[in-house]
């Protein structure tokens, strides 16, 4: 596949800008030719501070809201819930920016005037992303001269490097400029360095150096920058650092910048393509024949628009996904935020933040399959901060042990209930993040990775132990108090209710945390006592089933939906595997209809294509094996949502969510994995007739390469890092495959 991605105009806005990032720095490009403004971003550049915002009533309040609700008293089961276990969040929408909680805010503006440049007048212009390198070029013509720039936030030297260079000496002219809108000061010192300080609400503290260097002409110092005159070539090198990562931030960033220094462009380009192309493994994946100038955004906004939904459309929407996960989720940096690693603005919408109700969940759920699990560890490394937090909001607001988490969270491991009933109240968060820790030792089989997250998810188990309570007419076990998420339902008396015990996708979370703590415990030859509660617990689980309109109910008890606008209570089908695998006839036609009627509420409406919810549908429709529908979701997703640039948007908003939603949902209509058994093509839809897909990853440790023709398996190779067995089903042909440590085998249909 063309790994590269050309735009034919510089942007002009955030949603027509080229992303960069290393999972530290990361930098929107516009490329514009006269002026250019370069939105820089650090990942642990966060307003706020760790504060105790656990509602004081909370714990006493729990018992009685359990007795109000199992009494039908909903409106005293909301009404205490709102007094006693809801706080008003130190934050509502964006702005977090100014209160505890905080923020993800950008570092600054990296500005390049070329005034002499008249844009009207700039010829051939070209801007292009090689998402196999992690560089973005720019190249143009003006007055008879060809002009090219190259961009790349270092994989190796964590540094953001940008040159501009001419054919003929002398043609580059060009003022630098470093500052930020509020909260800093930027000071230009001798030698051609600019140095940004700041700090922002909480008081956490910034520091940014700029080096500019230029190979002929004159550099000379503005009073808020440098002017590079009649040079040859023009370089700039920034670091940077926050208090959050560095007890001294100007001592961290200058240090990063003086050994960048030590390095020319061309090494500083070469190292980072090296390293760029370590983290970015061998995965790739090919459909169909591409059209001529298959790199062009034009050819694949229109290629979208044609009626028909062509295989390199998905393939080249995966492979940028991908690269966007790479980009700002990398070992010892902080996880990627609602928004990755790019953020423009000051009060960001949602903060910018963590959002445990499914947002950062997704942004991370294709991270193994596609060889970025290294890009899963700062997720799962954060979770020991969530932890600890967690045990504090655990012990004070619900009276309970262990941990949780609840709707948003930041840097800090804020972890508490708040804002509003319909927004602020899931505490089964933590047991839905526990979901991650099983997939990483499922992919990898790291025992001691299991080893050590085993205390976490001792402490989300026990949490969720405490916060069940048997219903009084079945005696099976409910989880609450909670909220069905963003949906009410609507009470005997007319008013929209919240508070309930057993949300589907509650007990679906705990359903899966309990699963995966009993394999953990087995593995490791626990004796841990918790062992005993959770298989006295694990049967008597109540689960989801089929509601009176014959679609899967959101509750437990019978309760009637306020409308169809979210599909967490389907998190047993995906990215949970109870409902993955054998179903009764009436579960899948619920299943079934549940999806075809929130599609049809949402036809509509933003919800159903916009790129978080779209993205999930896809993922859905495939583990139904439906992939003309989850082929038709992901085109609709793709057409409604899509910037120029390529980035997905919710509701006006960029979320990564949606790009890593697809490429999970890409994957699981190529291939599915349960209980050992590998399908090849589950769902695959009719378009896609021929392809190949390199270096999936599959639970169990393999990974396997898959060619196809004629929407059948051609071949498939699989290879065991430790060993172990598997079947290999394609169609009626089941294979089963028993490989040693290192082994591979060949299979070819």
């Amino acid at each position: 596949m063309n790994t590269r991605f050309t735009f034919g105009t510089p942007g002009r806005t955030f949603a027509e800008n080229i992303p960069l990032g290393n999972g530290i720095l990361g930098a929107m490009i516009s490329g514009d030719p006269e002026r250019e403004r370069i939105t820089l971003n650090h990942s642990a550049l966060w307003s706020g501070y760790a504060h105790d915002a656990v509602n004081p009533a909370a714990k006493d309040a729990i018992a009685p809201m359990r007795e109000a609700y199992f009494a039908g008293r909903y409106a005293e089961a909301d009404e205490t819930a709102v007094k006693c276990l809801m706080r008003a969040l130190p934050y509502s929408d964006a702005e977090g920016s100014d209160t505890p909680f905080g923020a993800f805010l950008p570092l600054g503006e990296l500005e390049i005037f070329c005034d002499r440049m008249n844009m009207c007048r700039a010829e051939d212009f070209r801007r292009c992303l090689d998402i196999a390198s992690g560089v973005c070029t720019v190249q143009y013509c003006w007055r008879g001269a060809a002009f090219d720039r190259e961009y790349f936030t270092s994989f190796a030297d964590s540094v953001f490097v940008m040159r501009i260079r001419a054919d003929r000496p002398g043609n580059v002219t060009a003022a630098v400029r470093l500052r930020r809108m509020t909260d800093s000061v930027c000071t230009v010192l001798p030698g051609g360095l600019l140095r940004l300080d700041g700090a922002v609400s909480g008081g956490n503290t910034f520091c940014a150096f700029a080096r500019v260097r230029i190979a002929g002409g004159t550099l000379n110092g503005l009073q808020d920058g440098f002017l590079a005159s009649d040079a040859d070539e023009l370089e700039i090198l920034l670091s940077a650092s926050t208090s959050i990562v560095s007890e001294s931030p100007a001592g961290a960033a200058e240090l990063a910048l003086k050994q960048a220094e030590q390095y020319g462009f061309s090494d500083l380009l070469a190292r980072h393509k090296a390293a760029f192309r370590a983290e970015n493994g061998n995965f790739s994946l090919d459909i169909g024949p591409e059209p001529e100038n298959a790199e062009s955004a034009a050819t694949f906004f229109t290629s979208l628009e044609n009626g028909t939904f062509p295989g390199f459309c998905a393939a080249r929407f995966l492979a940028f996904s991908r690269y966007l996960l790479l980009s700002s989720s990398r070992p010892g940096n902080l996880p990627a935020t609602i928004q990755g690693i790019w953020n423009d603005q000051y009060r960001p919408p949602w903060n910018c933040d963590y959002h445990l109700n499914g947002n950062t969940q997704m942004i991370y759920w294709p991270a193994e399959a596609c060889g970025l699990s290294r890009s899963h560890l700062p997720l799962l490394e954060w979770i020991r901060t969530l932890a600890v937090s967690g045990a504090e909001v655990a012990r004070k607001a619900f009276g309970a042990r262990g941990w949780c988490a609840a709707w948003v969270s930041n840097p800090f491991g804020y972890a508490a209930p708040g804002q509003t009933l319909e927004w602020g109240l899931f505490p089964e968060a933590g047991a839905w993040m526990c979901m991650h820790i099983r997939d990483h030792f499922e992919y990898t089989l790291d025992m001691d990775f299991l080893h050590s997250f085993y205390p976490i998810l001792q402490g989300a188990s026990a949490f969720c132990l405490d916060m069940l309570a048997p219903d009084p007419e079945t005696g099976k076990l409910l989880f609450g108090p909670t909220i069905a998420p963003e949906h009410g339902f609507i009470a005997p008396d007319g008013t929209r209710r919240f508070i309930v015990w057993g949300t589907a996708a509650a007990q679906e979370c705990v359903w899966e945390l309990f699963r995966f703590m009993l394999k953990a415990g087995a593995l490791l030859k626990s004796s841990d006592p918790l062992l005993t509660e959770i298989r006295n617990a694990f049967d008597r689980l109540a689960l989801p089933s089929v509601d009176a309109e014959g679609m899967l109910g959101k509750w437990i008890l019978p309760h009637t939906p306020d409308g169809a606008r979210h599909l967490r209570h389907m998190i047993g089908l995906y990215p949970g595997v109870r409902l993955a695998g054998e179903r009764t006839e009436e579960l899948t036609a619920a299943l079934a209809k549940t999806l075809d009627d929130h599609e049809e509420h949402a036809r509509c409406t933003y919800w159903g294509a916009g790129s978080w919810s779209g993205s999930w549908i896809v993922n859905l429709r495939a583990r139904m094996r439906q992939g003309g529908k989850a082929a038709e979701a992901l085109r609709l997703l793709m057409r409604r949502t899509l910037c120029p640039n390529l980035l997905a948007l919710n509701s006006d908003i960029f979320q990564q969510d949606g790009h890593s939603g697809c490429v999970s949902g890409i994957l699981e209509m190529l291939v599915q994995e349960r209980d050992g058994r590998i399908d090849l093509l589950p769902a695959l839809p009719d378009e896609w007739k021929d392809g190949s897909l390199n270096g999936l990853r599959v639970r169990g440790g393999f990974e396997l390469d898959l060619v196809w023709a004629d929407g059948k398996p051609s071949s498939v190779s699989i290879r065991s890092e430790k060993g172990g067995t598997c079947s290999v089903a394609a169609g009626g042909d089941i294979r089963e495959v028993r490989l040693g440590a290192g082994e591979s085998i060949r299979i070819v249909y």
